[in-house]
């Protein structure tokens, strides 16, 4: 018995750990796409000259929010 509830306390512990670490990668993950949202608006004011890197930057902030959409998910 106390080695099935070394078990279970030792399962729970892992998993609360896991949660800690999903809700610190969510936190950076919307402090990036914060900062990446600025970033696009820089490179859109700065014209057509830079147009292409402001396409490919707004398609990597586009996966980063799905990705951070998909972990959302299996957080809660």
């Amino acid at each position: 018995m106390e080695a099935k509830l070394e078990i279970y306390q030792g399962g729970t512990t892992r998993l609360q750990n896991c949660v800690a670490v999903s809700e610190e990668l969510l936190e950076e993950l919307d402090n990036r796409i914060s900062e990446g949202a600025t970033n696009l608006l820089l490179f859109q004011q700065l014209g057509p000259s830079v147009s292409k890197i402001a396409m490919q930057y707004q398609q990597i902030l586009t996966q980063i929010s799905l990705a951070k959409e998909d972990l959302s998910q299996l957080h809660t």
